[in-house]
C-alpha cells in the first residue's frame, strides 16, 4: 500500500512538472527578468512616450556625450541642469497634451535626456524615432559662463543606446549617434514634428554588434554642437513629448 501512495506521488509531480514545462515552451514569451536579450514585442510597446500618465512616462535620466565612452571620467560639469514630467506650459496647436517632458542645463554641449525602453529591440527592425520638441529660445549668440565665444550653430541628434546607465553620468552610455540624419534645429516659440529615419543595412556591421543585445533606449540632444557653457542667466531649456519607435508617417 505504501509503495502504492510513493508511486502515485511521483506520478503526480512528474506531471506537474512536465505540465509546467510544456506551458512555458508554448507560450515562447521574452523573458521578463532582465534577460538582456532583445525582443520580438510590437515597437509601440516598448516605448510609449506621451507622459500623460506613469504607464506612458517611460525612465528617462541626464546624458552627456562629450569624449571617449572607453574612457572612465569624460564629462564638463554638468552646472544648473533640471528634467522632469510637467504641466505642458506651451498648449497649442501644434501640441495640446496635457503633460510633456521638460529639461534645462547650462551646458549647450553634446548632452541631453535619455529614455529607457521597457526591453531592448532588435536593432535590425528599427526604422524611425519620432518626437515633439519645443524650445523657447535657442543658444546661438547667447552670453557663456566665461564670456568666451557664443555658440554660432545648434543642431538636434539622437543616439541609439546599446548600453543605459541608470546611475550617474560620469561615463558615457555605448552606443551608435545618428550622424547622416543630425538636424539643424534654431526654431523657436513652436512645436517642431522630428522624425529621424534609420537604416541598418547602411550601417557598418561592427557598428551593429554593439547592439548584439538589442537597442536598450534613446538619448536625444538638443544643443548638439554648440559646443558651450551658458551664463546662468541663459540656461537652455526645452520640451520633449509623444516619443515613438516605428510611428508611421502622417
Amino acid at each position: 500500500m505504501k509503495n502504492r501512495i510513493k508511486f502515485q506521488l511521483l506520478t503526480v509531480l512528474l506531471f506537474s512538472v512536465f505540465a509546467a514545462c510544456s506551458k512555458e515552451d508554448v507560450s515562447g514569451e521574452p523573458d521578463d527578468g532582465g534577460g538582456g536579450t532583445a525582443t520580438d514585442r510590437p515597437f509601440d510597446e516598448v516605448l510609449v512616450g506621451d507622459f500623460e500618465s506613469e504607464k506612458t512616462s517611460p525612465y528617462f535620466f541626464r546624458f552627456g556625450n562629450k569624449g571617449n565612452a572607453k574612457e572612465e571620467f569624460d564629462y564638463l560639469p554638468r552646472w544648473n541642469y533640471d528634467y522632469e514630467v510637467i504641466n505642458n506650459p506651451v498648449q497649442g496647436s501644434g501640441n495640446r497634451s496635457g503633460r510633456v517632458l521638460s529639461y534645462q542645463s547650462m551646458e549647450a554641449q553634446n548632452y541631453g535626456i535619455k529614455i529607457m525602453f521597457t526591453q531592448p529591440v532588435q536593432v535590425r527592425g528599427l526604422r524611425s524615432i519620432s518626437f515633439k520638441i519645443y524650445q523657447p529660445a535657442n543658444v546661438i549668440g547667447k552670453t557663456t559662463w566665461t564670456g568666451s565665444a557664443s555658440a554660432s550653430r545648434q543642431k538636434l541628434c539622437v543616439k541609439l543606446l546599446s548600453e543605459f546607465n541608470t546611475i550617474n553620468d560620469f561615463k558615457q552610455d555605448e552606443g551608435l549617434v545618428l550622424e547622416d540624419v543630425v538636424l539643424d534645429f534654431i526654431q523657436e516659440n513652436s512645436w517642431v514634428d522630428c522624425r529621424f529615419v534609420f537604416d541598418p543595412e547602411v550601417v557598418s556591421s561592427w557598428k551593429l554588434e554593439l547592439f548584439k543585445e538589442g537597442v536598450r533606449g534613446l538619448a536625444i540632444m538638443p544643443t548638439y554642437g554648440a559646443g558651450v557653457t551658458l551664463s546662468e542667466h541663459s540656461v537652455y531649456k526645452c520640451y520633449i513629448d509623444d516619443i515613438r519607435l516605428n510611428f508611421p508617417e502622417e
